[in-house]
């Protein structure tokens, strides 16, 4: 059966090309005229729940390193905040579906890729009825590699974004509420989208669809 793709899926395979050919420009493989410009349709607040701001995603790095994960004490807490951090980073640098499909993902998943000079990531994604590979550039493997030096659950058949105990993490948006909760008092915008609408996991994916 061939279903139409939705105009949120659309967009996010549309800035996996243009992460591609971003990375092929930067490594001298193609000239700038070249690149196709990629048309899809305009998405919509109602289909995406609106996305972050430039503005309001420094904010998140701002308040997560420098207040909301050194507000914990014992390895435990900081682990699962740390986690939560680069969760939401991932998030805005593939357009990963949260939820299952990151839960579910291992570092054995996560696949370096260098062909013809250029260095860039595959990770494999998989839920109940979809699977597909997320592609990233050399930024999101360091940052990623960074997350596996700090974790200790960093063996091939671990998940990435394991929980303190090294199962799969349980509700993150509870550790959002708890980071919007710390940046308000801290006075930053990290509450509201432009929408009026509170932010959510997805609208760490959806500032990768736009």
């Amino acid at each position: 059966v061939t279903t139409t793709p939705s105009v949120d899926t659309l967009n996010v395979d549309r800035r996996g090309l243009e992460t591609l050919f971003e990375v092929a420009k930067d490594g001298g493989h193609i000239q700038p005229h070249k690149i196709p410009k990629i048309e899809t349709p305009q998405i919509k607040d109602q289909e995406t729940g609106g996305t972050l701001s430039i503005e309001q995603y420094r904010s998140f790095g701002k308040v997560a390193l420098h207040h909301w994960i050194p507000a914990m004490s014992t390895e435990r807490q900081q682990h699962r905040r740390w986690m939560c951090y680069y969760y939401f980073r991932t998030l805005m640098w593939t357009g990963i579906r949260p939820g299952e499909m990151m839960r579910n993902v291992k570092w054995r998943d996560m696949q370096t890729v260098n062909a013809q000079g250029l260095r860039y990531m595959l990770m494999f994604v998989s839920g109940k009825d979809h699977e597909y590979h997320a592609f990233g550039g050399p930024a999101l493997i360091a940052m990623l590699n960074r997350w596996r030096a700090r974790t200790k659950y960093n063996k091939l058949d671990d998940y990435i974004f394991a929980d303190s105990d090294g199962s799969q993490h349980g509700n993150i948006a509870d550790l959002l509420n708890s980071l919007r909760s710390m940046a308000k008092q801290k006075g930053y915008d990290f509450d509201k989208l432009s929408d009026g609408n509170k932010i959510t996991p997805y609208s760490f994916r959806h500032a990768f669809a736009t």
